[in-house]
């Protein structure tokens, strides 16, 4: 399905921020020892940069069989963690439900980033700027339904880690407990904090996320997510 060249370039140059940002995502994590989610990272770099260079093939990097290649190993790789944290939480070492969702979303992506290389090709026009993806050919036009399923999910995952970010901005309670904690001094402030993240006697659970100290910049990250999801979402909605 032909598409506009300024559209296809909106969404390379947002995929190729996403990416340059999870490197730099990667680099300070190393520097400051935070390795939650590094794996996602990897991933979305690899992403970022495959629907870039699939969107505007003089920014592709790498040939399509060794992209495939890639993403095959991504999707392995978050099989192996999901098949992992199951039994983690059948020992019942992980009782947490994130997990599930967390390995199976990016398994997800890695799927139809394989799907997209495999059924479709990008095609250029004579004028060497207008683009298109055609639909699924060979094997590919046997899963006509794979895009549609493909795209829903991501949508979903996208809303629910836009609502997921309320998480991570502080309620009322907190910003009173800030006032109060600089006018009492450093110590209550200390306190505060405690309450804040942990809950104290009597205080209602806050808003705030607990992963957000272990975390570099979660809003961004969940942010990235967000338009990596939307970007593919868009991708695979051409090949319907």
């Amino acid at each position: 399905m032909p598409h506009p060249t300024w559209l296809a370039y909106s969404f390379a140059f947002v995929m190729v921020a996403v990416s340059l940002y999870c490197v730099a995502w990667l680099i300070m994590a190393t520097r400051r020892n935070r390795q939650r989610h590094v794996d996602v990272n990897i991933s979305h770099v690899a992403m970022g940069l495959g629907m870039a260079g699939t969107l505007v093939p003089r920014l592709n990097l790498l040939p399509d069989g060794l992209w495939e290649a890639v993403f095959v190993a991504i999707a392995l790789w978050f099989s192996w963690q999901g098949v992992r944290f199951l039994m983690q939480r059948a020992s019942g070492r992980d009782r947490s439900a994130h997990g599930v969702s967390h390995y199976l979303i990016h398994l997800v992506m890695a799927l139809a980033m394989i799907y997209m290389y495999l059924a479709a090709v990008p095609a250029q026009t004579q004028t060497g700027s207008a683009m298109s993806m055609t639909g699924p050919t060979g094997a590919g036009a046997n899963f006509v339904g794979l895009p549609l399923v493909f795209v829903l999910t991501l949508f979903a995952s996208a809303v629910w880690q836009l609502d997921g970010l309320s998480r991570y901005t502080p309620s009322q309670r907190d910003l009173v407990g800030v006032g109060t904690g600089m006018a009492m001094g450093s110590g209550a402030r200390g306190s505060w904090d405690s309450a804040a993240v942990h809950g104290g006697e009597g205080a209602q659970p806050s808003k705030t996320c607990p992963e957000s100290s272990a975390s570099l910049a979660p809003r961004l990250e969940m942010g990235c997510h967000i338009v990596m999801c939307i970007t593919m979402g868009y991708m695979l909605i051409l090949m319907l």
